[in-house]
């Protein structure tokens, strides 16, 4: 009876402790990725518009970058073979987003915070830069779910 209740502690502690973690790995003009995308802060006709800064008003979720990788949701990756790979190009896209600090009309707000506890996602970044772009890139999976279902991108997968 004591293995038991010590067993089911530890599934309680494990299941509150675990999460579902992803990488990401963000290329420029390469062919052959999982998903191609049209991004910048000046997109016309965008498919998806996302306010992104640290003053965001109205913002669906809010992220933070942390130093400890194992307590990351999102991995900002420098490895080819990552989990999901997205090339950033500007003609033939799959998608086309407007990301910026001022979109008018956005579809999804994201707050940076520096608390990581304020933090819906955590971010672990192991390459050398992280603009705008890379950062919306690797979130597009975590995006999706905030999107209205006829927003919703079918070709990503869901982590």
């Amino acid at each position: 009876m004591k293995k038991l209740k010590v067993l089911g502690l530890l599934l309680i502690f494990f299941s509150i402790t675990l999460h579902g973690q992803y990488s990401v790995y963000v290329t420029q003009n390469k062919h052959f990725a999982d998903f191609n995308v049209n991004i910048s802060d000046n997109v016309i006709m965008e498919d998806i518009g996302v306010e992104i800064s640290k003053n965001v008003i109205l913002e669906d979720f809010t992220v933070s970058f942390t130093p400890i990788k194992s307590k990351a949701d999102v991995i900002i990756s420098n490895r080819k073979y990552s989990d999901f790979e997205v090339n950033i190009q500007r003609m033939f896209a799959d998608i086309d987003i407007e990301a910026s600090e001022n979109v008018i009309m956005e579809d999804i707000g994201i707050e940076i915070v520096n608390n990581a506890y304020r933090a819906d996602y955590l971010i672990y970044n192991e390459t050398d830069t992280c603009t705008t772009e890379i950062l919306v890139c690797s979130l597009l999976p975590i995006i999706n779910k905030y999107l209205e279902d006829d927003k919703k991108i079918k070709e990503l997968p869901e982590f």
